[in-house]
């Protein structure tokens, strides 16, 4: 959560960006997890603001509609989208109908591949394409090479990746559930997560020369002596590179594309953290980044107030032109 938070600001820094807007999916822990670091930090900061921060629920077209109007109201341009694939692509594809897209808007998707997000049904594929256009998207680094991920066992990737995707598909079996419902990229984070501290406490146990047995609650050191392992533990897994900084966050770089209007993907930069420990995002090539001025969207009203305004209007020019005496 840290390391995507550390990229929206850093991208903030880089486009001079001062008012943004957050879209958020509203049961996902991981999502919510981000939010709140950014939210937080957005706080600390008073040259940075959040103009709007929505939720939405599901597939429930309330939350998007709610979600859009704000997003108008409230001046934002630049939003940046926390959800899963189908949610991202509904919510594009409706904020398409009203124009609200590149380079009226630019809208940074986090933490999703593109292919993910034409699982939305009720959006033609080629009108969810053109709505992309000009979109940047972000996530962790995936990596295809056959190599070594644990020294000791000499297991290399492809088994590795075989034996995840057997566990997978028993996960399934077990739920019924043989869709993609559960979403791989965090069965494979969490995958990930599991090898990555069984390696930190394997390690562990090797150097320091000590049982299972002696790890324990009550035993601080021991903590420390895996925390010191865990920063040494890089590898290839099933969801890409993992590697951890020396405060033990996630430190695989986040890699940045954007859409253009052949709808295919530009490599667009790339975001890490620097063997000093502070996060950076380098090599960016982001084309046609629009400005976050707020007065150069035409806000949206809805359809009750403009009936108002109009009645108004009306009045108006009546009693000036005496036609209601």
């Amino acid at each position: 959560a840290g390391v995507y938070a550390d990229m929206m600001i850093e991208l903030m820094n880089i486009f001079r960006w001062e008012n943004v807007s957050l879209v958020q999916d509203l049961e996902s822990e991981f999502y919510t997890g981000i939010a709140k670091v950014f939210l937080e930090a957005i706080d600390d900061r008073a040259d940075k603001r959040i103009l709007y921060h929505a939720g939405v629920f599901k597939q429930t077209e309330s939350f998007y509609e709610r979600a859009l109007n704000d997003i108008q109201n409230n001046g934002a341009r630049i939003v940046f989208i926390l959800a899963n694939g189908g949610q991202i692509g509904k919510l594009i594809c409706m904020a398409a109908e009203r124009d609200m897209i590149y380079p009226n808007y630019m809208w940074i998707i986090i933490d999703h591949i593109f292919s993910t997000i034409f699982t939305v049904t009720d959006c033609p594929t080629d009108d969810l394409l053109i709505a992309l256009n000009g979109s940047i998207l972000s996530y962790f680094r995936l990596g295809s090479e056959n190599s070594t991920v644990l020294d000791t066992t000499n297991e290399t990737r492809a088994l590795y990746l075989e034996r995840y995707d057997k566990e997978l598909k028993k996960v399934r079996v077990d739920y019924n559930d043989d869709s993609l419902t559960g979403d791989t990229l965090y069965s494979s984070l969490a995958y990930d997560q599991v090898w990555a501290f069984s390696m930190a406490l394997h390690n562990a146990i090797k150097l320091e020369n000590i049982s299972i047995e002696d790890y324990g609650f009550g035993q601080p050191n021991i903590t420390e002596i895996i925390e010191q392992q865990l920063k040494t533990i890089s590898f290839k897994g099933a969801s890409g590179y993992i590697d951890f900084s020396d405060d033990r966050e996630v430190s695989t770089p986040i890699i940045l594309y954007q859409v253009n209007s052949s709808s295919t993907l530009n490599p667009a930069g790339d975001c890490k953290v620097g063997n000093d420990g502070v996060f950076f995002c380098d090599n960016i090539t982001v084309t046609g980044v629009i400005d976050d001025e707020l007065s150069s969207i035409p806000t949206f009203f809805p359809l009750e107030l403009t009936i108002v305004i109009i009645i108004l209007i009306i009045i108006v020019v009546s009693l000036t032109t005496g036609t209601l005496a």
